[in-house]
C-alpha cells in the first residue's frame, strides 16, 4: 500500500545528535578527575549518573546503554580501589560496581524512552493543529464554490446548454468530494480529542442505514446499493451523525473498489449483546498482508492493483482517512471494525456496536 504522509519531517542523523552527549560526557570526566581529591566514591559515582542522565537525551536506547556500561567500566579503572585494575574487592565495591551499571542502564534507557514520548506527542499536536487549521480554511471557499456551481449550473440546464452543464457538473462533483475529505478531516481530529463527550441518543439502525444509502445514491444514482434490516432491531446508544457517516464511507469505499455492475449490499444484524452492520461487494478483495495496515491512516492501495472503474468518478479519489475514521467512530462508540476479505472475492467490512440497556444508560439533554 501507498503511505500518504500530509507533513514530511526529515529527522536528524545519528552523528548530529551524538554530539552534545559527547560534550556531556567530556564534561562529566573532567569533573570527575578534578574532584577527585575533594569526594569519596559514593559522590564521584553519584556525578557518573548524573552525566549518564544528561546524556541520554541525545541518544537512542542502544548508544545510552553502551556508553554508560563503557563508562562504569571505566570508572572501576580510574577510581576504584586497587586503581588501574579491573580487580574489584568483592566485600567492598562489587555491590557498587553492580549497582552502577544496573541504574545507569535503566535511567538512560527511561531519559530516552521518555524523550521519545515528547516528541511523539509533539508530533502528533503539530500534525492535528495543521489537519485542523487547514481543514478549517478549506470550508468556508468550498461553500462558495459549491453553492456558486450549483446555482450556474442550474442556470445552464434552464438554457440548455449542454456543453457548460456538464463542465459545470464536474467541478460541482469535484467540490462535493473535497468538502467530504475536509469533514472527514476535521471529524478524525476531533474524534482524537481525549475529552470528547459525544452526544448520544436511541436511534434506529434502519433509519441509519437508509440515510447512508440515500447519500451514497445521490452521490452515485447508477449505482445499485442494496439494503437489508431485519425488524424489531433493539435501538442502538450512538451519535447518529457519526454513524451514518461511518456506513457513508464504507459505502463509498465498497463502490471505489468493486465493478460498477455489481451491487453493494449494506446489512444489519443483531450478533449476541451487539447490533453487526456489515458493508460487503464483490470487488478484487484486499490480499491477507494489507488487511493489517488497511485502517492506519494515509494508506491507500498501490496504483497499479487499482482497476480502471477505480480511476473515474466522483469515489475514485480520496487521501487515505476514510477507514481510519470509521475505526475512530466505531471506537468512540465501544464497538469493534473488521474487515474480512479473499482476493478476487470481494470485502466485507463489519461494524459491532454495542447494544445498552435503556434502563441504565442516562438520556443526553
Amino acid at each position: 500500500m501507498t503511505k500518504i504522509w500530509p507533513l514530511s519531517k526529515t529527522p536528524a542523523s545519528p552523528a548530529g545528535i551524538r554530539w552534545p552527549a559527547l560534550l556531556i560526557w567530556t564534561i562529566a570526566w573532567a569533573l570527575l578527575f578534578l574532584l577527585d581529591p575533594l569526594l569519596d566514591l559514593a559522590n564521584l559515582s553519584m556525578l557518573l549518573l548524573l552525566g549518564s542522565v544528561a546524556a541520554s537525551l541525545w541518544l537512542t536506547p542502544a548508544y545510552s546503554i553502551a556508553a554508560s556500561t563503557v563508562f562504569v567500566v571505566a570508572f572501576n579503572w580510574c577510581f576504584i580501589p586497587p586503581r588501574n585494575s579491573f580487580h574489584v574487592a568483592l566485600d567492598k565495591h562489587l555491590l557498587l560496581i553492580v549497582t552502577m551499571v544496573v541504574v545507569n542502564g535503566l535511567i538512560a534507557a527511561l531519559m530516552v524512552l521518555q524523550r521519545q514520548a515528547a516528541i511523539k506527542v509533539s508530533n502528533h499536536q503539530q500534525r492535528t493543529t495543521f489537519l485542523t487549521s487547514v481543514s478549517h480554511d478549506f470550508r468556508t471557499p468550498l461553500s462558495t464554490i459549491i453553492g456558486i456551481a450549483s446555482s450556474l449550473q442550474e442556470d445552464f440546464r434552464l438554457q440548455g446548454d449542454q456543453r457548460r452543464l456538464h463542465q459545470m457538473s464536474v467541478i460541482l462533483e469535484q467540490s462535493n468530494q473535497l468538502n467530504r475529505i475536509t469533514n472527514n478531516v476535521l471529524q478524525l481530529v476531533r474524534l482524537d480529542e481525549k475529552a470528547l463527550d459525544l452526544k448520544k441518543d436511541w436511534e434506529s439502525a434502519e433509519e441509519i442505514i437508509g440515510a447512508a444509502v440515500h447519500l451514497c445514491r445521490q452521490r452515485v444514482p447508477g449505482r445499485t446499493i442494496e439494503a437489508g434490516v431485519p425488524q424489531q432491531l433493539p435501538l442502538l446508544w450512538c451519535h447518529s451523525l457519526l454513524i451514518v457517516q461511518l456506513l457513508e464511507n464504507l459505502i463509498d469505499n465498497a463502490i471505489k473498489y468493486s465493478p460498477p455492475d455489481q451491487p453493494v449490499r449494506v446489512t444489519a444484524v443483531k450478533d449476541g449483546k451487539h447490533i453487526a452492520f456489515a458493508v460487503t461487494d464483490k470487488g478484487q478483495g484486499v490480499a491477507p498482508e494489507l488487511s493489517k495496515t488497511i485502517f492506519e491512516a494515509f494508506e491507500r492501495l498501490e496504483p497499479e492493483r487499482l482497476q480502471l472503474w477505480q480511476m473515474q468518478g466522483p469515489t475514485a479519489r480520496g487521501v487515505g482517512i476514510g477507514l481510519t475514521l470509521c475505526r475512530a467512530i466505531t471506537m468512540a462508540h465501544e464497538g469493534s471494525i473488521t474487515l474480512t476479505a479473499q482476493p478476487g472475492q470481494g470485502s466485507t467490512f463489519t461494524v459491532r456496536l454495542p447494544i445498552r440497556d435503556n434502563l441504565s444508560t442516562p438520556r443526553e439533554v
